[in-house]
């Protein structure tokens, strides 16, 4: 630790002095996507100024839209959890908002933001990895080969699963899917010559 002792006085003032600043930057021309996003986490968490949801979730969505990744994340959260919503709407308007700033961030590689969008693919509907949905399938197979290490699908290993997914996927051109069903043939074919015979 950089300080002797914890002192919340100390961190609010200088949270407030952060919020001021970023305030004033942001009433330039040049809105900086990074400040939006720090700001935004600050009303979020009500760190150095009062919670407030709403402008916290704005202003990710401002950022996201200037391209920020993390704020594509957060503000994804924010109207699947419908954290400063008005909740105008019905469920699917939110849930459609949340998946499509999810794909954003999962497109530029953000590691839980793919998460979600796989996770959403499964609970949406799984006719859609049925029905030549190649990244659907894809998703799905990974889901069944190596089971969900959130736990929050149910889904447990079934590699006779994840070769049906992974070959939908295949057929479809996926790669990636390729390679996964020749080697987890291979593996199950590896494993059904080692059992032993039976013996009668």
């Amino acid at each position: 630790m950089l300080v002797d002792k914890v002192d919340p006085e100390i961190a609010k003032e200088y949270y407030t002095k952060i919020n001021s600043n970023l305030e004033k930057k942001l009433k330039g021309k040049n809105k900086d996507p990074n400040d939006m996003l720090n700001l935004a986490l600050n009303y979020e968490r009500g760190l150095g100024t009062k919670q407030d949801l709403t402008k916290a979730k704005n202003l990710y969505k401002d950022a996201a839209d200037k391209g920020n990744i993390e704020a594509m994340y957060n503000v994804a959260r924010c109207y699947e959890k419908r954290i400063g919503t008005k909740n105008k709407f019905k469920p699917k308007y939110y849930e459609d908002k949340a998946l499509k700033y999810y794909k954003k961030a999962a497109d530029l590689n953000h590691a839980e933001a793919a998460f979600k969008v796989a996770e959403s693919y499964f609970k949406i509907d799984k006719k859609e990895a049925n029905q030549d949905h190649a990244e659907a399938a894809f998703t799905l197979g990974q889901f069944y080969e190596f089971g969900d290490p959130t736990r929050e699908t149910g889904i447990n290993v079934n590699l006779k699963e994840a070769t049906k997914y992974y070959k939908i996927a295949a057929d479809q051109g996926n790669e990636i899917a390729q390679k996964r069903l020749a080697e987890l043939n291979q593996k199950l074919n590896s494993i059904k010559s080692d059992k032993p015979e039976k013996v009668e």
